[in-house]
């Protein structure tokens, strides 16, 4: 998990465009897209692993369970995307503001299995991802 966040936002970088990190609760599972000009998933430019050259989806079934995945942006609900500016800062797209809308507090997934939990952080100003 805090491999694929620090991916998306190097590529973020690297690219010049947004990428979103998407956690799936229900999928048990995370998939890391590209952000078309319009603030949706860009279909034409999937990101793609850098190991299995496939699209960058990672089922977590196999490293337990997905519990949540919580990100609160200053003027939107709480959400399970993490996304990265092109400069690689974390924020919302929002075409109303161009600098996007940024995190509030520190975004949070937490990873179960049986009675133990793990967390990652993800810092709301620098979005460095630690766990």
């Amino acid at each position: 998990v805090t491999r694929a966040i620090r991916f998306a936002q190097r590529e973020a970088v690297r690219t010049g465009a947004w990428h979103v990190v998407r956690f799936d609760v229900a999928a048990q599972s995370l998939l890391i897209y590209r952000l078309g000009a319009n603030g949706a998933q860009d279909p034409g430019k999937k990101v793609i692993h850098p190991v299995s050259k496939a699209e960058y989806e990672i089922s977590l079934r196999h490293v337990g369970q997905l519990a949540s995945a919580d990100f609160k942006y200053k003027t939107r609900p709480v959400t399970n995307t993490i996304s990265f500016r092109p400069d690689g800062a974390p924020a919302s797209f929002n075409a109303g503001i161009p600098a996007g809308d940024l995190l509030e507090v520190d975004g949070k997934v937490v990873l179960a299995q049986g009675n133990v939990q793990r967390s990652v952080a993800v810092a709301r100003v620098t979005g460095r991802a630690a766990f």
